[in-house]
């Protein structure tokens, strides 16, 4: 929760985006576990995170729990124990949540 908690409050509101700040905190978690990581920056402060995970061969599993979709406001915290605002679950968010 730690790490969910700490990504959600880096600022990337649209516009402008400011998605370099979220790739340059998850390039810094993902190079800590050794995972090579690249950031494409294709504009000022507008960015993509590259990291390659090398796998064995086998199919991974697909999690029909992940919810996918559009919408809600941005969450910035946790309430009672659960992240309220938008699409917590999105790839970004998500991943934050599986890696704790």
């Amino acid at each position: 929760m730690d790490l969910l908690q700490r990504y959600l409050q880096v600022d990337t509101t649209v516009p402008p985006g400011n998605e370099l700040k979220a790739a340059l905190f998850f390039k810094e978690v993902l190079e800590r576990e050794g995972i090579a990581v690249e950031v494409d920056e294709f504009a000022p402060g507008r960015a993509n995170l590259i990291a390659v995970l090398r796998g064995t061969g086998q199919a991974a599993p697909i999690d029909p729990r992940q919810p996918h979709g559009r919408g809600a406001r941005r969450p910035r915290a946790l309430e009672g124990g659960a992240v309220r605002g938008r699409a917590p679950g999105t790839a970004s968010s998500g991943a934050a949540a599986r890696r704790t």
